[in-house]
């Protein structure tokens, strides 16, 4: 099977029109979630499992809504509307073990999963496939890209993380419990994963042939 070669900068200049297609739901996203986050907090919640299940199962509502509103905008969307919340989640299960025992065995591995099933969620909506097929579709699309794709996921998601953690270590102890900050740090993480939906559903379209004439003329229009 061909695949088609990625371009990050490309990929990242799509990423930044699809963040002007679907703005209602990511908002709503970005609050909701946000504002979890930090009542989980201040109400001394994070060590709860329940808590950590509900805003999990959230983020993945949410996820699917996004991806299947952005793929639609590109006209990439399954006839049907996509798959469901069930194959969502059972990706998410599949794949997020997979990466986190990836991490635990000296992160690389962790790293290389994380990029090789970049597209597995919105291949999953769009070509109407289970997870395991979605997974091993997203691999196949990212041979030959894995520089590109990484690079990709780097720049969007770098930039949050290293804020998060310098916060985490900066910042007199007493100053983590104070709600502005608390409500700045978790509008940023949730940001950065919303961000990095709409990179996925960039990259799939990469895989398409779709980026580049899409992002140049939305830009430039």
């Amino acid at each position: 099977m061909d695949v088609l070669r990625i371009n990050a900068g490309a990929v990242l200049a799509q990423t930044r029109v699809l963040l002007r297609r679907a703005p209602a739901p990511s908002l709503l996203a970005l609050a909701v979630l946000a504002m979890l986050d930090t009542l989980t907090d201040v109400a001394g919640l994070g060590s709860s499992g329940g808590i950590t299940i509900v805003v999990g199962l959230l983020s993945l509502i949410f996820q699917l809504m996004i991806t299947r509103a952005l793929l639609a905008a590109l006209q990439l969307r399954g006839p049907d509307g996509g798959s469901s919340f069930w194959m969502i989640l059972g990706l998410g299960i599949l794949s997020g073990l997979a990466i986190l025992l990836g991490f635990v065995l000296l992160v690389v591995p962790g790293i290389f999963l994380t990029v090789r099933w970049a597209l597995s969620v919105p291949i999953l909506v769009a070509e109407e496939v289970g997870p395991s097929d979605a997974m091993r579709r997203s691999w196949a699309l990212t041979e030959g890209n894995f520089g590109p794709v990484l690079a990709s996921l780097v720049i969007v998601y770098a930039p949050g993380i290293a804020l998060l953690v310098a916060a985490t270590l900066l910042l007199p102890s007493e100053w983590s419990e104070w709600l502005p900050v608390l409500v700045v740090l978790n509008l940023v993480m949730e940001a950065t994963f919303i961000v990095g939906w709409h990179l996925q559903v960039a990259l799939f379209a990469a895989s398409h042939g779709e980026t580049r004439e899409r992002a140049m003329a939305d830009i430039f229009a």
